[in-house]
């Protein structure tokens, strides 16, 4: 459903908290898309639950297009986000 794809694509991108998450999470179940992806690792970066919610989708999407997962690990926004989190550690 077209409609329902676009309203979650638009509660995902104001990242507000609780809403994005369960966008991220409803969107798991959707077929993968770029306007989601990028949607998807702006929440990754932010953090908290939202951001696990969003990065369990990304591992869905992936199981599903391999070239998707290649894209999505590539993009420089989640290569800082996944440094900062090494550093932790």
């Amino acid at each position: 459903d077209p409609i329902a794809d676009s309203t979650l694509l638009d509660v995902l991108r104001t990242r507000e908290n609780p809403f994005a998450g369960h966008a991220a999470w409803s969107l798991a179940a959707r077929r993968p898309s770029n306007d989601g992806m990028l949607g998807l690792i702006a929440l990754i970066a932010a953090g908290g639950f939202s951001g696990m919610l969003a990065e369990r989708t990304l591992i869905e999407w992936s199981r599903r297009n391999p070239a998707a997962r290649a894209a999505t690990f590539r993009h420089p926004q989640l290569r800082r986000c996944s440094e900062r989190r090494a550093r932790r550690f």
